[in-house]
């Protein structure tokens, strides 16, 4: 458990992170995953070379919509594009680790916090996409027995968050909303799967989290919400974006275009078939009725918009994240978005 005051990153190393999956496991599975995969194969209706992509993908949003409708596939098949699915990921950290190995070449599209760590670690990476959302369900999370019931209340408490990503932004935005000083709480840098754990067992007071693990510890653990995102931040700082390695960008850029055109047809489907969505996904993240409930309930109207490439005025709206991210030390420093975020493919 990585436990330190709250105060502004160190810079993440290259070799640790990377390392640092290979020891933990996570990689393993995934390049196991990926072993049948081949770049080009013969594709017998055409006699043409069909590409292989491999596809991150998490258990809920745009990339479990596109592996579990199934439609995603057949579009690209069609385009002799071949999908491997890689994952499912937790989280986007993990996931971008995978496309750093080589042993995926496009990640889920989680949070962009995430990715321009990775890139300042020394990840040679490529921003393919951005992704906004007018409903926003991460939050900081408390328990009952804790008996904090705002923000003001974590003074001198520990806080799972989840080093220079979306759950430590949260943390860092609440404490400054409620003008609190960093050096008042702690914050505990763990990965979801082990944060949970620690935050249940009460080894840390808080829980900076995200995705439908915010409802299903509501749903089943009681868990109550005191900062949530798009209700008490008046606008969007974090926002996400599929990442991929720069020698594969610029080898397969009519692949990517292919690609993350079926993820515009999938986000498009999955705005006006939300509930629908939520049902396909929760059998497979296998939640319950009432954190199903509660999702539907706490996410209805969200519309989500996924640009690729990048525009002029989401390089503008994911630099000035970035300046936010490195002055309240969540990034370790400055980064040129416009440097990374492609334009064209």
């Amino acid at each position: 458990m990585d436990t330190n005051a709250a105060q502004p990153g160190r810079q993440l190393n290259r070799r640790k992170f990377l390392g640092g999956a290979l020891a933990a496991g996570v990689l393993t599975p995934i390049i196991a995953a990926c072993s049948s995969g081949s770049p080009a194969s013969t594709s017998a209706a055409s006699g043409k070379k069909a590409t292989t992509v491999r596809l991150g993908y998490s258990s809920n949003g745009v990339t479990a919509t596109a592996k579990n409708r199934g439609v995603f596939v057949k579009s690209l098949a069609a385009q002799n594009i071949n999908v491997t699915w890689v994952g499912p990921f937790p989280n986007h950290a993990p996931s971008i680790q995978a496309v750093v190995g080589n042993s995926a070449d496009l990640s889920f599209g989680g949070s962009s916090t995430v990715a321009l760590a990775a890139i300042e670690a020394g990840g040679n990476l490529k921003l393919t996409s951005f992704i906004s959302a007018n409903i926003r369900t991460t939050s900081i999370l408390v328990l009952p027995k804790s008996g904090i019931t705002s923000v003001p209340g974590l003074v001198g408490k520990k806080i799972a968050v989840n080093k220079s990503g979306l759950g430590q932004f949260i943390a860092v935005a609440a404490l400054e909303k409620y003008n609190i000083p960093l050096s008042k709480v702690t914050f505990v840098y763990l990965d979801p799967g082990d944060a949970g754990p620690a935050f249940y067992s009460g080894k840390v007071d808080a829980w900076s989290i995200f995705g439908d693990t915010v409802q299903a510890a509501e749903a089943n653990y009681g868990a109550e919400a005191i900062f949530t995102d798009s209700k008490d931040l008046p606008s969007q700082l974090d926002y996400e974006t599929f990442v991929t390695r720069a020698d594969y960008a610029s080898s397969n850029g009519a692949t990517l275009k292919a690609v993350l055109d079926a993820y515009k047809v999938e986000q498009t489907w999955l705005n006006d078939h939300f509930d629908e969505s939520v049902d396909q996904n929760a059998k497979v993240e296998k939640l319950s009725a009432k954190a199903i409930a509660l999702i539907k309930e706490q996410e209805k109207g969200t519309i989500t918009t996924l640009d690729a490439p990048f525009t002029a005025s989401d390089i503008t709206k994911l630099q000035a994240s970035a300046n936010w991210q490195n002055t309240h030390g969540v990034l370790p420093k400055h980064i040129d978005v416009a440097q990374y975020a492609l334009t064209s493919f």
